[in-house]
C-alpha cells in the first residue's frame, strides 16, 4: 500500500514514469489500489485489454470507484449487462458514481421508478450528473418544483447535463408566452 500512495505522490508532482513503476511493484504484491490506478492509466493510453485486467484486480478489492469506472469503460464498448452489473456492484457498496451510472442506465432502459430512486440518492449525496438526469425526469413527470430544484443545483455545481434544461425553464419562466406557444419562433 505503501508505494501505491508514493506512486500518487509522485504522479501528482508529474513524475509519472516512476509513479508507473512503483504502481507496477504495488500490483505485483496484490495492492489493489494500484491495480486502480494503472487500469486508469492503461484505458487512457488506449490500451482496453491491459485497463481490463487491472480493473478486474482493482474490484477483486471491493473498490467501488474502479467497478463504476470499468462499468464505464465496458459501456463505451458495447458490453452493457456486464457494465450494468458492475455500476450495481459499485452501488450497493455505497459509491454515488455508482448509484447514478446504474440510474441512468436503469432509466435507459425504462426502469424508471428505480432510476429515480438511485438518481435522487446520488444526488442528495452530491453527484452532479445525477442531479441533471433528475432534474430531467422530473421535468418529464410533470414535477417542476423538484425539477427546477435539481436543475438548478446541479448547473451551479457545474453539471452539464443540467445547464441546457434549467436554461429552458428559466426562459419560460420568464416568457410565459413562450412556454404556452413553444419555443418556436418565425
Amino acid at each position: 500500500m505503501g508505494n501505491a500512495i508514493l506512486g500518487e505522490m509522485l504522479k501528482e508532482r508529474g513524475q509519472y514514469l516512476n509513479a508507473q513503476d512503483l504502481f507496477l511493484e504495488s500490483a505485483q504484491l496484490g495492492d489493489q489500489r494500484a491495480s486502480h490506478h494503472l487500469a486508469v492509466n492503461a484505458e487512457e493510453m488506449g490500451d482496453l485489454r491491459l485497463a481490463e485486467f487491472y480493473y478486474r484486480e482493482a474490484c477483486l478489492g471491493s473498490d467501488s470507484i474502479a467497478m463504476a469506472k470499468y462499468g464505464l469503460m465496458l459501456e463505451k464498448v458495447g458490453r452493457f449487462d456486464e457494465a450494468l452489473e458492475l455500476f450495481q456492484n459499485s452501488a450497493d457498496l455505497g459509491n454515488s458514481e455508482g448509484k447514478y451510472l446504474l440510474g441512468r442506465a436503469l432509466n435507459s432502459r425504462n426502469r424508471r421508478s428505480e432510476a429515480k430512486s438511485l438518481l435522487t440518492e446520488a444526488s442528495e449525496e452530491g453527484e452532479v450528473g445525477a442531479m441533471g438526469l433528475l432534474g430531467t425526469i422530473l421535468q418529464d413527470e410533470g414535477d417542476s418544483v423538484a425539477s427546477r430544484h435539481w436543475l438548478e443545483k446541479g448547473a451551479k455545481m457545474g453539471s452539464r447535463s443540467a445547464f441546457g434544461p434549467f436554461g429552458i425553464r428559466l426562459a419560460q419562466e420568464e416568457n410565459p408566452m413562450k412556454r404556452q406557444s413553444g419555443s418556436r419562433r418565425l
